[in-house]
């Protein structure tokens, strides 16, 4: 009897724990485990999904097509491998960016259209943020808009948010000086804010299909950006008004909701991006052609709203959004970008 009773106090030991253990077990994967890799199997379901035919999309399939993208930061980079990609799903483009950039992008257009026998038109207009602020650079825009739309019958359909710099080097937010801060906002932000603001309010026919894409950046998504302050704060604040812009349309009940889009890329291989990124090769670095046939191969699905345009960087962003503190990533960012820092000064 005592042999049988010390071998049921060990079974009855093992199973209250075990049992404890399950239970714990059990709500450790359900409430904390479970959730994060849901979100995180959502993020990467967008990367083997087909792309969207954005011509049958918007119209441009038509006989008479009228349909029209207007691109901004179109003069190198992302920008400019949305006007192409867009000239060859036979949409037509309204290209802004940097007047000295027009000569350099005139010749990449006229030979892209000359080599496929493209019907597909373009129309540059120049613009320099810097020189005259971002509400007196988006007021002359709309200008010529207006103008070109008076002499030509068209449907402007499509807004593609391009235009941004970075800082000139990594810096501490006390060791930006003034201007470089209105800058930054300016061509970052307010400039995108206004533009956005006027182009949905008087050239987008909303009984015809729309699409909106905000091109932010990985440091506006991520749990602050150190060295790079004011930049990650205007991409931040791209996202939060792409997703208000979206969810203002469906509540809204319009009869056909705008597809919005908000991409968050990180380091890419670009014609101006910063000689500190390093981001001449490397597996995570993107191409601009790459980033830009993604984020229109997406345009209408409209889950995730936030999208990472290159695989390597959704998983990066995945991991560090679903399973890192903010504590730890902000250390990350820190420790990336204080060497290239120490290397420009």
């Amino acid at each position: 009897m005592v042999l049988f009773q010390t071998y049921y106090n060990i079974y009855q030991y093992y199973v209250e724990n075990i049992a404890t253990s399950y239970i714990f077990f059990s709500f450790f994967i359900f409430f904390i485990i479970y959730p994060k890799l849901i979100h995180f199997m959502n993020f990467m379901f967008a990367y083997w999904r087909p792309y969207i035919n954005i011509k049958k999309r918007y119209g441009a399939d038509k006989p008479n097509n009228r349909t029209y993208a207007l691109v901004s930061g179109a003069g190198t980079g992302i920008g400019l491998e949305m006007v192409c990609k867009l000239l060859t799903e036979n949409i037509n483009v309204i290209a802004t960016s940097l007047p000295r950039d027009k000569n350099d992008f005139n010749k990449t257009v006229k030979c892209l259209i000359q080599e496929n026998n493209l019907t597909s038109q373009v129309h540059f207009i120049g613009i320099d943020i810097i020189a005259k602020g971002a509400a007196s650079s988006a007021s002359d825009l709309l200008e010529k808009l207006d103008a070109f739309f008076n002499a030509n019958s068209i449907d402007l359909q499509i807004l593609i948010n391009c235009v941004g710099i970075s800082n000139d080097y990594p810096k501490k937010f006390m060791d930006h000086e003034m201007k470089e801060i209105e800058n930054l906002l300016n061509i970052n932000l307010n400039f995108t804010v206004v533009l956005t603001n006027l182009i949905l309010k008087k050239y987008f026919d909303y009984d015809k299909q729309c699409g909106v894409v905000f091109v932010s950046s990985q440091a506006g998504a991520l749990p602050g950006s150190p060295l790079v302050p004011i930049y990650g704060c205007c991409k931040a604040a791209l996202i939060h008004l792409g997703k208000t812009i979206k969810a203002e349309d469906e509540f809204s009940n319009t009869k056909k909701p705008i597809d919005v889009l908000i991409a968050i890329p990180g380091y890419v291989n670009s014609g101006k991006t910063p000689i500190w990124t390093n981001t001449k090769n490397g597996f995570g670095i993107a191409s601009p052609r790459f980033i830009a046939h993604s984020i229109l191969g997406n345009l209408g699905y409209n889950s995730p709203i936030v999208f990472s345009p290159y695989i390597v960087h959704g998983i990066q962003f995945a991991i560090l959004d679903s399973w890192l503190s903010d504590y730890i990533i902000q250390m990350l960012s820190w420790n990336e970008l204080k060497h290239s820092r120490k290397k420009i000064k």
